[in-house]
């Protein structure tokens, strides 16, 4: 059975005190939920390694998360922002579905995930998880490949600074849209 993945991060037990609020936007630019998680309180920060620097903070108190679950794609993105409201990084998370529950916009998990830095670094995690499931039968080699696959769309798409900086451009949009109201 794949991991559920709530966009309001009930399962995270680092967020203490948040607000949430979710659309379902059907627009020539994009069809899907969007979420806005604004993390009032946390119990610690989450740090996250990065080869060769510093490690990036993804998870504090006055950060914001606006995630992205689109309908026709095979990804979910949670776009992370400090609490200047600044782009920490963009998380892919390759998905099998996407679906609502109890009000609460949720995706099915495939393990495999591509992170943009907000200094254009692209980096894919959990490749040994998604072997894993596929190994315990969590996932069928359709879903292995199809996750290999969207990886790799990610992986090239996001490695040319262009569609980084579309990528900001179409999330900050939204998170000024939805800061308003």
């Amino acid at each position: 059975m794949l991991k559920k993945r709530y966009a309001n991060a009930s399962t995270n037990k680092d967020i203490l005190s948040s607000d949430f609020k979710y659309i379902e936007e059907n627009s020539k630019e994009y069809n899907g939920y969007i979420s806005l998680l604004k993390i009032n309180t946390v119990s610690k920060r989450c740090m996250v390694p990065r080869d060769n620097r510093e490690d990036d903070c993804v998870l504090d108190n006055g950060y914001v998360w606006l995630q992205f679950y689109p309908f026709d794609k095979n990804y979910a993105i949670n776009s992370i922002y400090n609490d200047k409201l600044e782009i920490v990084e963009w998380y892919f998370d390759i998905i099998n579905s996407v679906s609502i529950e109890n009000n609460i916009p949720f995706i099915e998990d495939m393990y495999l995930d591509v992170v943009v830095t907000n200094r254009g670094e692209v980096i894919v995690l959990d490749e040994d998880e998604l072997q894993d499931a596929l190994d315990n039968k969590i996932i069928t080699l359709e879903q292995f490949n199809l996750a290999l696959k969207t990886g790799k769309f990610l992986t090239d798409k996001y490695s040319n600074k262009h569609e980084v900086d579309k990528l900001l451009e179409f999330t900050n949009s939204y998170l000024q849209s939805l800061l308003k109201n």
